[in-house]
């Protein structure tokens, strides 16, 4: 038995998918694919499932994986991409299946792009310019059991804007040590600046490991 990494985008409609709702789908997926997947033993079986990075509700991916394992010794699982991409629902679409390099531990940042679509390049250029210029950024982390206040500027110093788009790139800390949500950067820059938290997309573009490497 050996685990498999399948790497995913969940975009459009997708992004309303809870990441509980999304164990389920893949899971059902799995089974209508074929793809010869390990079952936990006892009463109820399942197929055993792990995501790297869960993603928040209403942000979209082009870099999600999850793993799983096999007892098929399989060189090559590419010729099962299209019957779990035909069982999967719009918005869920896998494009590679492999033997995992890294561990979900040595995952340590996350590069997401956020956009403004009702804003032009020249005024999310400000509003980068404006943050970066920030001697400090104050905000409060809520977690389910707690809630710290820090400076995001420590975390994350400066934020770079996309020629001729209406929207920039940020490399945040992630992984089981620290994992910042995109949504407290977005909620800080419409305290400061008024760009509404609800007018922004946010799409996870790239995951790096402690060594710089994209995530695989």
């Amino acid at each position: 038995m050996r685990t498999i990494r399948i790497f995913f985008s969940k975009t459009g409609e997708a992004a309303y998918i809870s990441h509980l709702d999304l164990q389920r789908v893949m899971a059902r997926a799995l089974r209508r694919s074929g793809i010869p997947v390990w079952y936990s033993q006892g009463f109820n079986p399942h197929i055993y499932i792990s995501f790297a990075l869960p993603l928040p509700l209403m942000q979209e991916s082009v870099t999600e994986s999850m793993d799983c394992k096999t007892e098929a010794d399989l060189d090559d699982f590419s010729g099962f991409i299209a019957p779990l991409n035909a069982a999967l629902p719009k918005g869920l679409v896998v494009s590679k299946i492999a033997p995992p390099v890294y561990s979900a531990a040595q995952i340590e940042t996350a590069e997401y792009h956020i956009a403004y679509p009702d804003r032009t390049p020249e005024q999310v250029g400000e509003l980068v310019a404006q943050y970066n210029a920030l001697p400090k950024a104050m905000v409060v982390r809520k977690t389910k059991r707690t809630q710290q206040e820090m400076d995001l500027k420590l975390l994350v110093p400066s934020i770079q804007a996309l020629q001729g788009e209406a929207a920039f790139v940020a490399l945040l800390p992630a992984g089981s040590q620290l994992n910042i949500n995109p949504n407290l950067l977005t909620s800080l820059l419409q305290q400061q600046f008024g760009f509404a938290e609800a007018g922004a997309a946010v799409k996870r573009t790239q995951v790096y490991t402690v060594n710089g490497q994209p995530f695989c």
